[in-house]
């Protein structure tokens, strides 16, 4: 359980490759199932890469390809609101990065 803690506290100080790194350490996780626990214990500040992403975009398999995702995420998080586009579910708040990713990932799925 002191892991998840460690791993939530780095996610809330946006240390997210570093919260990547300790979770991958915990039963020798990978790049992909580890961001999928980050995703899950922050949505708003991390996001998942995986191998379809990583084999379709080119991204590495490793916690610096993760961080260039995330960056890249974040990006054009930024665009998508400086040009109010509209959330699909408002009642639900408003874009998330890991929303960002999951589009991403929706369109480059085979």
């Amino acid at each position: 359980m002191t892991t998840f803690r460690e791993v939530h506290a780095l996610l809330r100080q946006h240390e997210a490759v570093a919260a990547l790194v300790r979770i991958m350490a915990l039963h020798s996780l990978n790049t992909s199932f580890g961001s999928k626990h980050l995703k899950f214990l922050a949505p708003d500040r991390a996001v998942v890469l995986d191998g379809v992403v990583c084999g379709r975009l080119g991204y590495r398999p490793d916690p610096k390809g993760y961080g260039e995702f995330l960056g890249d995420c974040h990006t054009v998080l930024r665009e998508a609101q400086a040009a109010s586009t509209p959330f699909p579910f408002p009642e639900e708040g408003t874009w998330r990065v890991s929303d960002i990713e999951m589009t991403i990932f929706q369109k480059l799925r085979p």
